[in-house]
């Protein structure tokens, strides 16, 4: 019994081992096994690290190969943008350097032309003024002739009537007739050849008349030429080019038709839309040059112009027609009213137009016209206190009789009228009817001894208009040519000078006399200004003077800017030779206007 149960015990045992080494082993397996699976996952996780990194670095590859690709776009773009801007800066350099070219060949252009018609307008004018000479020697001498010639045949007259009377008979009678025939006949033959064939000084006159006259319908053409080309393009440096031959064109245009022997008034209108032609075309190239664009009513005005100079061309081609081949220019010296050409000018008086004015002969000579005349005061007079008024001013001139010439209706509403003096020498006058003022007068006259220096000519100028009433004015500008002296003088008041307030005076050199007056801008623009004063002293504006200009005067005046009147100092100068005028606004400091001093045929200009 005790056998069986220790062999069962030994079983159990036995199996009680052999259960726990079981258990050992399944318990080692799977550790064993836990740790190959531990280590497989860590083999696992070891290649998702080592795939993430070859992705990072394959995307950080990818990401730099970017940045280099873009680094290179960008250096390329660069490059390309430096390039370019190198090939603009090489163009503008280019275009520059072509514009100063172009600019100084237009100049020297300019320059070359300004000598040819100065050396050409000089030797005509000093054959005119000889062939002048001439011809009133010319005249004097046949004069002379015919008187002794008709004292020849008075007393030879009285001889065959005092024959006829010792005769008593038929045939000392006829004997007388016949006599007194034939020297009549002889007398009128040698006056109908003195009338009647021109002479060789006519036809030298004529030449340079003729001359004159198609030299300004070819300056015409120049300038239709010019405004159409300016009405075809918007190129600022096209325009300025084109705005500078309209200018100069229109200078040589008005110097040609003052080289033509006719009164103001017969010129005027075609005179004074040259003028307008040039000056705007100054003005509107000075825009131009200070950065600004042309305004819409700029190109208005310009198409304005165009239209206006084409009627010009367009009459003075008629007028040549009518005039044809054979006219003879030198019978411009009569003023015959009637006379295809001046009746042919007088009739292009619609062809004005109302434009900015600048400058032609001195500082702000033709300030522009106000719609409202302020200088004029006074009640409207009669033609007979004009015609009074007229005797009272010209007492010194010996003329012989007074011709009414009708009315002037327009800026100034006048009573004309003509003396004639001896000589044959006529006077022209204009007397407001508003107050009694002298507006206008012109004499012709051939000034050829200089017995009155400009001094001389100054002083009478002031004189003369004293005597007309208009006092406190002071000369400005005086220039000297062909024995005449023209003399601006403008109001003065507390030391300012007043430009819009200007008169325009000539005198004869050779006689003391003054032969002419334009008073408009005056009488327009005179009145009692209430001025603004300066913020700047002289010392502080003449610092906005160049360095380069030796300043000589200095004074205080009021100029025309536009529509504005602006208080200024006037400073005049030297560079070298050259003479300058510069006008610094005595409130901002601001350089106006700035003009040079110029010799020309007609003596000292200011461009």
């Amino acid at each position: 019994m005790n056998k069986k149960k220790n062999k069962a015990v030994n079983k159990a045992e036995k199996q009680s081992k052999k259960s726990e080494s079981s258990v050992k082993e399944n318990q080692k397996a799977l550790e064993e096994k836990i740790l190959a699976k531990k280590e497989a996952d860590r083999i696992k996780r070891e290649k998702l690290h080592a795939k993430k990194q070859s992705q990072q670095a394959e995307k950080e590859r990818i990401r730099a190969e970017r940045r280099v690709e873009l680094a290179r776009i960008e250096a390329e773009k660069k490059a390309n943008l430096e390039k370019t801007k190198a090939q603009k800066v090489r163009e503008k350099n280019r275009r520059k350097a072509q514009i100063k070219k172009l600019k100084e060949q237009r100049k020297a252009e300019k320059i070359k032309r300004r000598e040819e018609l100065q050396n050409q307008t000089k030797q005509e004018k000093a054959r005119k003024i000889q062939a002048r000479k001439q011809e009133k020697l010319r005249i004097k001498r046949e004069k002379q002739k015919n008187k002794d010639e008709l004292k020849r045949q008075r007393q030879e007259q009285k001889h065959q009537r005092k024959q006829s009377r010792q005769d008593k008979g038929y045939g000392g009678w006829l004997a007388a007739v016949i006599s007194l025939g034939i020297s009549v006949l002889v007398l009128s033959s040698v006056l109908t050849m003195t009338l009647v064939v021109p002479s060789a000084v006519d036809t030298e006159v004529g030449n340079v008349y003729r001359k004159s006259f198609y030299d300004t319908v070819s300056h015409v053409d120049n300038i239709d030429v010019d405004l159409a080309k300016i009405m075809a393009t918007k190129d600022s440096g096209s325009l300025q080019k084109y705005l500078i031959d309209v200018t100069v064109n229109s200078e040589l245009a008005e110097n040609d038709l003052g080289e033509l022997p006719l009164r103001d008034e017969a010129k005027f209108y075609v005179v004074k839309l040259i003028n307008q032609l040039g000056d705007y075309a100054k003005y509107l190239n000075n825009k131009l040059i200070d950065g600004e664009k042309l305004s819409k009513e700029d190109w208005e005005n310009l198409t304005t112009l165009y239209t206006a100079n084409k009627k010009l061309q367009t009459s003075l081609k008629e007028l040549s027609d009518k005039m044809g081949d054979g006219y003879d220019f030198s019978k411009l010296l009569e003023e015959n009213k009637n006379d295809v050409m001046i009746k042919g000018l007088k009739e292009m008086q619609n062809l004005s137009v109302e434009l900015p004015e600048l400058i032609y002969d001195g500082p702000f000579s033709d300030a522009k016209k106000k719609d409202k005349i302020k200088g004029l005061d006074g009640e409207e007079i009669t033609r007979a206190e004009a015609k009074e008024v007229f005797t009272e001013i010209f007492a010194d001139y010996k003329f012989s009789e007074i011709v009414e010439s009708g009315e002037t209706l327009g800026d100034f509403e006048t009573y004309n009228f003509t003396a004639m003096m001896e000589g044959d020498t006529e006077l022209y006058a204009e007397i407001t009817k508003k107050g009694g003022n002298l507006i206008l007068f012109d004499m012709i006259s051939f000034c050829q001894e200089e017995s009155f220096d400009k001094d001389e000519c100054v002083r009478i100028g002031s004189e003369f208009l004293d005597k007309i009433g208009l006092t406190n004015m002071s000369p400005v500008w005086a220039s000297q040519a062909y024995g005449v002296v023209t003399i601006n003088y403008v109001y003065e008041d507390n030391d300012v000078i007043y430009y819009p307030d200007m008169v325009k005076v000539t005198v004869c050199q050779e006689s003391g006399k003054v032969t002419g007056f334009e008073g408009s801008d005056y009488y327009i623009n005179h009145t009692e200004r209430d001025i603004e004063l300066p913020k700047l002293n002289s010392a502080e504006a003449s610092e906005k003077v160049s360095d380069s200009i030796g300043i000589i005067t200095a004074r205080l005046c009021l100029i025309p800017v536009g529509e504005k009147e602006v208080l200024a100092y006037e400073f005049m100068g030297n560079v070298e030779e050259e003479t300058y005028f510069v006008y610094i606004n005595a409130i901002n400091g601001r350089q106006e206007e700035l003009f040079m001093v110029i010799n020309s045929d007609d003596g000292q200009l200011l461009i």
